[in-house]
């Protein structure tokens, strides 16, 4: 069946993806270092590495559900680490502003 015989209202959902890979010993070169500025052996490979991979929608959230007492630690964390958001000139053109506003949604969908 072509769109134009379609007689029924349709539903138009965009879903994006992403994804994001942990590794090992990213973060190896911000180890503690002794009181002599001494380190331990820095390994020259990221070591094992975990790929999360996720879909997400308007109409189905990210599947993550958030408590309030969540969405309180990430409002702290948005007020105090990252007021801004980093593309500043695309956040005034589409919000107005460039300061980061407080989450007010649970992501909390029934099929999850």
């Amino acid at each position: 069946m072509f769109r134009s015989e379609m007689t029924s209202p349709q539903c138009n959902v965009s879903i994006g993806h992403d994804e994001c890979i942990f590794c090992q010993f990213i973060f190896t070169g911000k180890a503690w270092k002794g009181p002599k500025e001494e380190r331990a052996i820095i390994p020259k490979d990221e070591g094992y590495s975990l790929m999360i991979s996720a879909f997400q929608s308007r109409e189905f959230d990210f599947g993550m559900k958030l408590t309030s007492d969540d969405l309180q630690v990430i409002n702290n964390y948005r007020k105090k680490v990252a007021p801004i958001n980093s593309e500043k000139e695309s956040a005034k053109m589409i919000k107005g502003k460039s300061e980061k506003g407080r989450a007010k949604r649970i992501i909390i969908h029934p099929s999850f």
